[in-house]
């Protein structure tokens, strides 16, 4: 169940939502240009091609379908057929191994289906592609031949110019059997293949615009059959990668990924080490009789209850005091018992009592109408919860007015009606707002149960039009950046946030931008680009008298090269002249990961990124677990962003 729980967090993370993971020290993952930056962050005019990332020929300019095309594009390069609303860009690139070599003969394809060879990489590993984008994106691959992809390459229109790289490795086709510790064979063990860009240590080349082969996730995620056994085909041998083994009941194993084929891989399951955490209790009908079927849920993992009500499950992990236990049944209220965490850990290493969880009646509703503020209704708004009861504040997979079955969120139909179903007995608070304009406006507390909640949208709401310029430190115009309109959709904790974006506009040659209907009040400008540090800022409720002047800060590349054996006892800092400590950033085309504070060990591993700002290199060290972190040493450096920087550390 545990893994339906992550498939169901992850389908609902990759809808239309952008998550936010707002950093507090230490490492953290999120999609990119999200993080919250200082004011007055920004980037230069468009720099020239990292060095080592060889420059491609003058950008080819953008053409339509059936339009001619430059010389450019290598022989036998295939000419898409005619897709109505699509854009054709000629792309050069590279491909390369997981160490930065070139590989030649490698078929090159659009990551869309259905993925026929566009050409063929040339002795350097270069290639020229004439690639279809929908909606003004597309991505590359590789497929076929003897080798497999690990990275591929996000295409946007405005950054077609730039030269993609896409990782390969060698092909290898994997199998073997899946065991318990008591050596019997066990059915249905998920087999994955996992590895992070963070795990090409030796790659010499930024990955900001790369992307995990989406295309071969569920060739790389398989199960095993009634005998234990499993297959994999094409998978890339890369050295860092493992291959798991794991089973909700039997536990867990891990090899390395090896580096040719095999058929005879055995993986003994154990169970992790951990707290007990065991959790069991009954569930009973209103009039007290055991409720068989029902959804019981703690946090991201669920249960059913038996014939005779009850449920029993384990934790598994350390458990935290936020966890909520809840109950749910289709046609009756669901029950929560929240911070249930809190006893499970007052008891360990023993279970808590078992719990009693007693199902409440039908559950309510909450119907309504949104209209502006002459009366007339507003059609194709979308409402939703604002405070829905959320039974894990540390993950997003669970919402207890969902598990019955509920409709937590509505879109208006043309008379602005809405519903909202399968709620609790208390008072919620909704949203509504305009997915065209972003323009929103949040209700008092309405009682569940009520049938004529008005949502009224107020006059003057959005500014007709908003201009503004990107510039530079030094106040040059900077092209090419991505200017857009977001807004907070859903806020799980302070350091989790999933947006929701509307109208953008790319900077052009002299810096400006023109966004037209941009809310007053409850949206941000996410400031992005390929060359740049992410930015976000608010929008000024007022509107501004002249054009809004967002300064932003070049993104520059860097390795580490620690003298001698790096240790996660050691830490660095990259600071500005401010003495304040910036993120760095490990960036791709989907995700980030950023500290201010990294283990040197892990920041000694590939490609980072940060903004010009920083001048000066700092170490610490401390020499036990809950010994204080202490300034080692500190050096002045120079950052150029136009190649990668290599930085020598100097360890204490």
């Amino acid at each position: 169940m545990a893994r339906l729980a992550l498939a169901a967090a992850l389908l609902f993370a990759a809808a239309t939502l952008v998550v936010l993971l707002v950093l507090s020290g230490r490492d953290e993952e999120g999609p990119p240009a999200v993080p919250a930056v200082p004011e007055g962050t920004t980037r230069g005019a468009p720099a020239p091609p990292i060095a080592g990332a060889e420059a491609p020929p003058e950008p080819a300019a953008r053409t339509e379908l059936g339009g001619s095309l430059p010389d450019a594009a290598p022989e036998g390069a295939r000419q898409p057929g005619p897709v109505p609303g699509t854009t054709v860009v000629v792309v050069h690139g590279r491909v390369l191994d997981v160490n930065g070599e070139p590989l030649a003969g490698v078929p090159v394809a659009s990551g869309a289906a259905p993925r026929r060879p566009l050409a063929e990489t040339d002795a350097e590993g270069r290639f020229a592609v004439e690639l279809p984008l929908i909606g003004g994106q597309g991505e590359l691959t590789v497929i076929a031949g003897r080798y497999a992809a690990v990275r591929d390459c996000q295409v946007r229109a405005e950054e077609s110019g730039l030269e993609a790289i896409l990782v390969a490795a060698a092909a290898i086709d994997l199998g073997g059997l899946v065991v318990d510790a008591g050596g019997v064979a066990v059915a249905g063990a998920g087999v994955t293949i996992a590895f992070h860009y963070d795990d090409l240590h030796g790659f010499p080349l930024p990955l900001d615009r790369s992307l995990s082969p989406r295309w071969l996730w569920m060739a790389w995620d398989v199960t095993t059959d009634g005998e234990g056994r499993f297959r994999i085909e094409r998978a890339p041998s890369v050295p860092e990668a493992t291959i798991q083994a794991h089973h909700d009941q039997q536990g867990y194993a891990q090899l390395p990924l090896p580096a040719t084929s095999r058929q005879d891989l055995l993986f003994t399951l154990t169970r992790r080490p951990g707290p007990p955490g065991r959790i069991e209790g009954v569930v009973l009908l209103p009039d007290g009789t055991p409720a068989a079927g029902a959804t019981v849920a703690c946090g991201s993992l669920a249960t059913t209850s038996g014939p005779d009500g009850r449920f029993s499950f384990s934790l598994g992990r350390e458990v935290p005091e936020e966890l909520a236990l809840s109950a749910s049944a289709e046609g009756h209220g669901t029950v929560v018992r929240p911070r249930f965490g809190v006893l499970v850990r007052e008891w360990w290493p023993d279970p808590p009592p078992p719990a009693t969880l007693v199902l409440g009646v039908a559950p309510l509703e909450i119907a309504g109408r949104v209209e502006d503020a002459e009366g007339q209704p507003l059609a194709n708004w979308r409402v939703y919860l604002h405070d829905e009861t959320r039974l894990d504040e540390t993950t997003v997979a669970r919402i207890a007015e969902k598990l019955a079955g509920g409709q937590i969120e509505s879109t208006t139909d043309g008379e602005g009606a809405f519903r909202l179903t399968g709620l609790l007995d208390r008072d919620y608070v909704l949203r509504a707002y305009d997915p065209r304009t972003l323009l929103s406006v949040q209700s008092p507390p309405i009682r569940a149960g009520t049938p004529d909640a008005r949502i009224v949208v107020p006059a003057g709401g959005t500014m007709d039009l908003l201009r503004g310029v990107v510039v530079a430190r030094d106040r040059s115009a900077v092209a090419g950046v991505r200017v857009r309109v977001e807004m907070v959709r859903r806020e799980f904790s302070p350091r989790t946030q999933f947006f929701v974006t509307g109208a953008e506009a790319f900077t052009d040659e002299q810096g400006t931008f023109v966004l037209r209907d941009v809310p007053r009040t409850m949206v941000g400008l996410e400031v992005s680009g390929p060359r740049i540090m992410p930015l976000r800022r608010p929008v000024d409720p007022a509107g501004a008298t002249g054009p809004l002047v967002i300064e932003v800060a070049r993104r520059c590349h860097f390795r580490l090269h620690p003298r001698g054996s790096p240790s996660a006892e050691a830490r660095i800092e990259l600071l500005d002249a401010r003495n304040e400590a910036l993120l760095l950033y490990r960036f791709d085309a989907g995700t980030w990961r950023a500290a201010s504070q990294p283990d040197l060990a892990e920041a000694a591993t590939g490609v980072h990124s940060v903004a010009e700002d920083a001048v000066t290199l700092r170490v610490l060290r401390r020499t036990g677990q809950s010994a204080p972190w202490e300034e080692t040493s500190r050096r002045p450096i120079v950052l150029d962003p136009n190649r990668v920087n290599e930085i020598e550390v100097e360890l204490p």
